[in-house]
């Protein structure tokens, strides 16, 4: 996949997994007020380990992988290019 779309896929990923976060806290609070409670308490366990458990979310796991791949990218194409240059360039002199 090309680096510009990864990019842009991860923006968005970003932003789809802000847009959850947020909406699992708002749920946590307000599931209180409409839910019975033997709705309500299980509801939000789920959500409350979700958000503060040590587990990991899944989208947590996908931008990560999206990262490393635009960061080998980088390092390959850029980095090491860029270094491989000047190595060359100061020895010649």
């Amino acid at each position: 996949m090309d680096i510009k779309y990864l990019k842009i896929f991860l923006a968005l990923l970003v932003f789809l997994h802000f847009i959850v976060i947020i909406l699992n806290t708002a749920s946590f609070f307000i599931c209180i007020f409409y839910l019975p409670w033997y709705l309500y308490v299980p509801i939000c366990t789920m959500i409350g380990r979700l958000i503060f458990g040590s587990g990991v979310c899944p989208l947590t796991n996908l931008e990560n992988k999206i990262i490393k791949e635009i960061d080998a990218f980088v390092k390959y194409y850029i980095s090491d290019r860029i270094i491989k240059w000047l190595m060359e360039t100061t020895t010649n002199h």
